[in-house]
């Protein structure tokens, strides 16, 4: 419903599969592949995946892909220490794994609640409370924007099943949210103003003359900004691009990038800050990789949502609708989480 129901849904927007990150490619274990597959669509707790071939075969690559990351001691034990809260979604699951409730507690657990919420909604609207879901939506604290008005729109008047794009929009706005969670208590906590980026001229990156998003461009000309001694685009298209070979292919789809004509693969925004590198701080290289990801994000997200049929709203709105987290206070975005408590939610395992 109103948040994706797990991050793996995220790396779709950016056309990444979680699946093969773990697995590989489905040839090189179909067996294995399917049947994780099959798992993640019907909540398959691990011992009846034990009980079939292609569940063991899925449970060892698994292992194998741990086994790979080569996690010492102190990180095993911080698995060992999970409770029942660590994992009780798809997206505490995720969290817990990166150790962010060391560092964002309270963000960890504003996300955790929006992901129960949005089950509890899900399940409602499913089983056919629909009012009860629409309401659920409705007492969001961003519901009053125009993005969220649209979407009750949508819930109101279908009574068909709703396209899975038709819910992006929505999603897009959760998303949002954390971002400014994840703003507040940073600032609560010391983090520098003097950032390499800002999340807000980042929403507000538009084509001068189309008013299309340029998120793309935006992360392409703060990397620029912050590399010393590069002052040209010709200069950082040399460098940012240097793993491919022709001079002129990388002026190219350097320019491409720029211009918008071209939304790069989530891989190639990643290489670019990693070419760029040496050439900034190490803080100024962490805070454009967090840029690349969420400006690959929301520019995937944006032609997405173009090329959404019958969408009936204009693909930039949730990008303008971003301003209204700027006067939010926390307790005002807290109010998210009082349905946390509709749902108890099992993994299954």
């Amino acid at each position: 419903m109103y948040f994706f129901r797990k991050p793996e849904d995220v790396f779709k927007v950016v056309d990444r599969n979680f699946t093969t990150m773990v697995l590989g490619s489905k040839e090189s274990d179909a067996t294995a592949y399917r049947a994780w597959q099959r798992a993640e669509a019907k909540n398959t707790p691990i011992s009846q995946m034990k009980k079939s071939i292609g569940g063991r075969a899925a449970i060892k690559a698994v292992n194998d892909f741990l086994k790979k990351l080569d996690l010492d001691e102190e990180y095993q034990g911080w698995f060992h220490s999970a409770t029942y809260e660590d994992v009780a979604t798809y997206w505490a699951q995720h969290l817990f794994a990166w150790r962010l409730k060391e560092t964002l507690p309270e963000t960890v657990e504003f996300v955790s609640a929006l992901a129960k919420g949005s089950i509890a909604c899900r399940d409602l609207w499913e089983s056919g409370e629909r009012a009860a879901s629409i309401q659920m939506v409705a007492d969001l604290p961003w519901a009053n924007t125009d993005t969220m008005q649209w979407y009750l729109s949508v819930l109101r008047t279908n009574r068909d099943e709703i396209p899975n794009e038709w819910h992006l929009p929505a999603q897009a706005m959760t998303m949002s949210a954390i971002a400014r969670m994840v703003m507040l208590e940073g600032s609560r906590l010391g983090s520098p103003l003097d950032r390499a980026w800002n999340i807000y001229d980042l929403m507000n990156a538009r084509h001068p003359d189309t008013g299309d998003l340029m998120a793309i461009r935006y992360f392409m000309d703060q990397t620029l900004a912050a590399a010393e001694g590069i002052e040209t685009h010709s200069e950082f298209a040399d460098l940012a691009f240097k793993h491919i070979e022709d001079d002129d292919t990388r002026q190219r789809e350097a320019k491409k990038y720029r211009a918008g004509k071209v939304v790069p693969p989530h891989k190639q925004c990643l290489q670019i800050n990693e070419n760029m590198k040496p050439f900034m701080s190490e803080r100024s290289a962490e805070e454009l990789f967090y840029l690349a990801n969420i400006a690959c994000f929301c520019q995937k997200l944006y032609r997405r949502l173009q090329k959404t049929k019958d969408l009936e709203l204009d693909p930039i709105t949730p990008f303008d609708d971003f301003q209204v987290f700027r006067e939010m206070s926390e307790d005002r975005l807290k109010e998210a989480m009082k349905h946390a408590a509709s749902h108890e939610f099992s993994m299954g395992f």
